[in-house]
Parts: structure tokens; sequence; C-alpha cells
């Protein structure tokens, strides 16, 4: 399952704080969010051979820059061999006001 290789691939970037779908209430920052949002299928005359999966993830930290730096490791561990992600898209900065956090969104696509 992808999931679990994302979230193995970025456990050394975050200290292991990598969780899918939702982060634990009060989580330490730096911590990785990762979701997934879809994907397509490749349908021939032998079946479903090929197929894709999107996952969003959001990188949620103290700052901006810190976010931001994150973010940009994860991508570069995800499109690097052997995961192969292609980003889609460049990430998206997001802020919360509620816990004054700062985030950093990105979609992945990965082939099986």
């Amino acid at each position: 399952m992808i999931g679990d290789t994302l979230k193995t691939a970025l456990s050394t970037t975050f200290s292991g704080r990598v969780y899918p779908d939702v982060g634990p209430f009060n989580a330490t920052q730096p911590f990785a969010i990762y979701q997934q949002i879809g994907g397509r299928a490749v349908v021939t005359f032998c079946g479903e051979n090929n197929v894709n999966r999107m996952y969003q993830l959001t990188v949620w930290a103290d700052s901006r820059r810190e976010a931001d730096s994150k973010m940009e490791a994860a991508s570069v561990i995800l499109t690097s061999p052997p995961y192969l992600g292609i980003p889609q898209g460049g990430a998206l900065g997001r802020y919360d006001e509620m816990t004054k956090t700062y985030g950093s969104m990105r979609d992945f696509s990965f082939w099986s």
C-alpha cells in the first residue's frame, strides 16, 4: 500500500510524525499528514493492469520557513527513486488561525 510507503519514506524527515488523514491532537511540530485523494485506472483488454493513486501531503510547522523547507525536503524524497512521485502543481501555503501554525500542501501522483 502506498500510504505505508509514504509514512516510511518521510519518517526520518519528520522524526516519525507522519500520519494518515489527520494528526493527533497537540501533535509536536513539524509533522506531515497524507491522504489518498483519488487516482486513475488504466484498463485494457486484459483488465486493470496499472494503478495510479493520488496523495495529498500536508506539512504543519511553527513557521512559514519551516513548513516550506520540510515540504521541499519531502518533495525531493517522494520524487526520487524508488518512489518516483509526480508532483501535481506547486505547493500551496496554508495557515491555521486557531493553532497559529503554518502549512504547506502538495499533491503527488504515484503509479504501481
